[in-house]
């Protein structure tokens, strides 16, 4: 997945590099990542990877 955020940390758009097997999981992480508040950058960071973990139930 790829997130862009604004200078102040919110996310300005959200794409699928690579999903699943399980469309609706995808869908899922997706919304949730538009939902993301990240900190904002003070060196003007680019490109930082974030790894999440989700349990499935």
């Amino acid at each position: 997945m790829s997130v862009n955020a604004d200078i102040r940390g919110n996310i300005t758009n959200v794409q699928l590099i690579s999903g699943s097997v399980n469309s609706r999981l995808d869908k899922r992480h997706l919304k949730m990542a538009r939902n993301w508040k990240l900190k904002p950058s003070s060196n003007g960071r680019r490109g930082v990877t974030i790894i999440t973990q989700y349990q499935l139930q």
